[in-house]
């Protein structure tokens, strides 16, 4: 009995292993990098092998050509180095200046494909894309985000009619659709806004909205678009959530709330504090206007003497609080004499 179960187990694995190997089963292909695409101002290295007048270092004109001794003029704006290639290749041999020419060229500098990083990085400026470059590319390559960036920033994208480029589209769709192509990644979500009239009726400026939070811990990888010369990739400085102190106080006006510090909390007092404190002529009495997800205002009081003698409770600082410290008419009468008093005795002992 055991070795016929034994028996089955092998003629079971042989079957098995002759079944064709499923499509999602069998590895899948990586994609190829694209290569990187001339452009106005690149230099490139040309050298062939047994023609030296040719071999020479080239800067691309703004028209987007070079000149080669013996082969001519040569468009090579939008192609790869390869392109180039094979297009003086192609030109030797109808020529007939080399039976079997031999040619390489290789970019020396970059400088038709800049992206531009500003706001709240490490080290912003202008950075050349030398193959595929990616948001996290660029993010790395500027030094990281500072820790006062927001966590939203853009991606300023002009599109030239005139000028080839890779086509990025954003949809509100929770899936990608298949139609959108290879090239690039569809954030689901994200913002997309066209700027029209800038650079004239050939060109189109899009904003798209990019969650860095998100992106930084790879969360959502759709996010990571592929970057195109010309791009303005922008992160803003975080704004931090405000307050606002109105009434007797010396220095009325809104304040950031601080950051908390060793647990403590910006409260209502402290606020009329860093305004300078409430005036003589004020009231004993003050309050909080709050706005609630409603819209509705609530008025919370408090007293500065009880706070400071601890008989009453200090209220803590929420955003878009209004601190009102009032004026106490009769109080202000009453400073007013008091400081009309020196003049009226000084009065009173001459006349």
């Amino acid at each position: 009995m055991f070795s016929i179960v034994i028996l089955l187990s092998i003629l079971l694995a042989s079957a098995h292993a002759q079944e064709p190997a499923r499509e999602s089963d069998l590895p899948k292909p990586q994609k190829a990098q694209e290569e990187y695409r001339l452009g106005p101002g690149d230099s490139i290295s040309i050298h062939a092998y047994g023609v030296k007048e040719i071999s020479q270092t080239a800067r691309v004109s703004n028209s987007g050509r070079i000149h080669v001794p013996y082969v001519g003029i040569i468009s090579v704006a939008n192609k790869t180095t390869a392109q180039v290639e094979r297009e003086v290749v192609r030109r030797l041999e109808e020529q007939q200046l080399v039976k079997e020419p031999w040619v390489n060229i290789k970019v020396e500098e970059y400088h038709s494909q800049p992206v531009f990083v500003i706001g709240e990085f490490n080290t912003p400026g202008q950075y050349m894309i030398t193959n595929e470059m990616y948001l996290l590319d660029i993010i790395s390559k500027a030094g990281g985000l500072k820790t006062t960036a927001s966590q939203e920033g853009f991606l300023y994208r002009r599109r030239d009619a005139h000028q080839p480029s890779v086509e990025v589209k954003i949809s509100t769709d929770e899936k990608p659709s298949a139609a959108q192509g290879s090239q690039t990644s569809t954030p689901a979500g994200a913002e997309e806004s066209n700027l029209t009239g800038v650079g004239g009726p050939a060109s189109t400026e899009k904003a798209i909205r990019i969650n860095f939070k998100e992106l930084n811990e790879t969360k959502r990888h759709e996010l990571n678009l592929r970057l195109q010369g010309g791009d303005v990739v922008y992160v803003p400085m975080r704004q931090r959530p405000r307050y606002f102190v109105v009434g007797d106080v010396p220095w009325p006006g809104s304040r950031p709330i601080p950051q908390s510090f060793n647990g403590s909390v910006m409260t209502a007092t402290r606020a009329v504090a860093a305004a300078g404190g409430a005036l003589n002529s004020a009231k004993r009495k003050a309050f909080v206007m709050r706005h609630d997800q409603a819209g509705e205002v609530r008025v919370l009081e408090f007293e500065f003497a009880g706070v400071i003698k601890g008989t009453s409770t200090d209220i803590p600082i929420e955003p878009n609080d209004i601190i009102v410290v009032p004026s106490s008419q009769a109080r202000s009468i009453g400073n007013a004499l008091f400081l009309l008093m020196p003049r009226l005795i000084q009065q009173f002992l001459i006349f």
